[in-house]
């Protein structure tokens, strides 16, 4: 028996993997509208220069701004003791 291919050249397959590409693309594109403000503050790297004011300020994002000073104030809270002179 011969293997008989169709006459566009693909796959029987192609229109459901097309609506599948579809549809994850949609669903994907649909959850990038606003970005978790906690989640991105946990990315940011967090030290002294980016901790300062003045770089904090530069965050456009008001909830990422406020929620990332929130992790530099809880940052200073936190610091390590001086070791013990002896």
């Amino acid at each position: 028996m011969e293997n008989v291919k169709p006459a566009s050249g693909l796959s029987p397959l192609a229109p459901g993997l097309s609506l599948g590409l579809a549809l994850s693309l949609s669903l994907l594109l649909a959850g990038c509208g606003k970005v978790d403000p906690q989640l991105t503050a946990q990315q940011m790297t967090m030290t002294d220069a980016t901790c300062a004011p003045a770089e904090v300020s530069k965050i456009a994002d008001t909830d990422v701004r406020k929620a990332f000073q929130e992790r530099c104030d809880r940052r200073e809270q936190f610091k390590p003791a001086a070791p013990p002179a002896g």
